[in-house]
């Protein structure tokens, strides 16, 4: 094999590197709810939600999913994405339409429903994928560093 040779196959993120990045997406995901939430309030003339009125969840799971979908649909990365340096994509290395976009986010639900298993898969599963990789066939990966020219030194 050749010492030049580089492989272009990307690498996919890591747990703990996963782990800081929904960290920092729940910062994101509350001010959305903030925001929804009030929007809902001005909707309603100031009148308060009842306690467990299921529209409304459905409204922020809704919410949730659009903000996910649209970040992973336009580029792939959301807040912890961009600031962890990797982004969502196919198998194929495209960016996520809004199909595989909601088959991401419903696979993500049932990855945190058995205490996040789901999740934890990467580190038993022999490529590094979740659960809600495999079923929305995509994956996150790293995005590599942009080399920046060498500036040429004026005499």
């Amino acid at each position: 094999m050749n010492s030049e040779t580089t492989t272009d196959t990307p690498k996919r993120i890591k747990l703990p590197r996963l782990l800081l990045v929904l960290l920092y997406d729940s910062f994101a995901i509350v001010g959305l709810l903030f925001l929804v939430g009030i929007i809902m309030l001005l909707a309603r003339s100031g009148e308060a939600v009842a306690t467990g009125d299921w529209w409304f969840r459905g409204y922020l799971l809704f919410s949730i999913y659009l903000y996910y979908a649209w970040c992973w649909n336009r580029g792939g990365q959301t807040l912890g994405l961009k600031s962890w340096k990797a982004k969502v994509v196919t198998m194929e290395g495209n960016s996520l339409d809004w199909k595989k976009a909601l088959w991401r986010f419903l696979g993500s639900l049932l990855s945190w429903l058995p205490l996040g298993l789901g999740y934890l898969w990467i580190l038993f599963d022999k490529e590094g994928l979740s659960w809600h990789d495999r079923l929305s066939g995509s994956q996150i990966i790293l995005v590599p560093k942009e080399k920046k020219p060498k500036k040429e030194e004026k005499p």
